[in-house]
Order: structure tokens, then C-alpha cells, then sequence
């Protein structure tokens, strides 16, 4: 073999083993990035269906909040109602007392 032969062998050979060895490596990363993707969609997934765990949970205490809300309404509305059939009869019993103290000094 003429060393002009080896010199072409041996340079076929190299560029050889940098296709193999960037095909290689070109590979390895390709597969790093697919199992990353792989990754990131699952926890993607995982986390849509928290969100639309929390979503569902936001509108029942939504739902809560609004009830609360409409019983404490009907409450005051309750107890002011009250607080006006108490001034009624605060009044009467005052009125009351009134009649009663006039009657017994009229008796004396």
C-alpha cells in the first residue's frame, strides 16, 4: 500500500468516524430531548387536571360564598325586622308602665 492509499484510507476513516460519532451523538441528544418532551407533556397533563381540580373547587366555594352571602342577607333582613317589632313593643310596654303609673296615682 502507497502511503498516498493510506493517507486516503486514513482520512476515509476519519470523516467516517466523525459521521458515526456526530450520528451518535446527534442521537443521544435527540432521545434526551424526546424523553424531556415525554416529561414535560406528562406533568403538562398533571397539571391541567389540577387546574381544572381547582377550577371546580373555586366555584363550589363560589357557590358556598354566594349562599352564605344570601343567608346573611336574610338574617339581617330578619333582624331588623325584629329590631323594629322590638321598638314596637318597647314602646307599648313604655306606654304601658305609662298607663298603669297614671291609673294607680289617679287610685291614691
Amino acid at each position: 500500500m502507497t502511503p498516498r492509499t493510506r493517507t486516503y484510507l486514513a482520512a476515509v476513516l476519519l470523516i467516517a468516524f466523525i459521521a458515526i460519532a456526530t450520528a451518535a451523538w446527534s442521537h443521544l441528544k435527540l432521545t434526551k430531548l424526546e424523553k424531556a418532551a415525554r416529561i414535560a407533556v406528562a406533568e403538562s397533563e398533571t397539571q391541567r387536571a389540577r387546574a381544572e381540580r381547582l377550577e371546580t373547587e373555586t366555584h363550589i366555594y363560589k357557590e358556598k360564598a354566594a349562599y352564605l352571602e344570601r343567608q346573611i342577607a336574610e338574617q339581617n333582613t330578619a333582624a331588623r325586622r325584629q329590631d323594629e317589632e322590638l321598638k314596637k313593643l318597647s314602646a307599648n310596654t313604655d306606654s304601658a308602665r305609662r298607663g298603669l303609673r297614671d291609673a294607680r296615682r289617679r287610685t291614691n
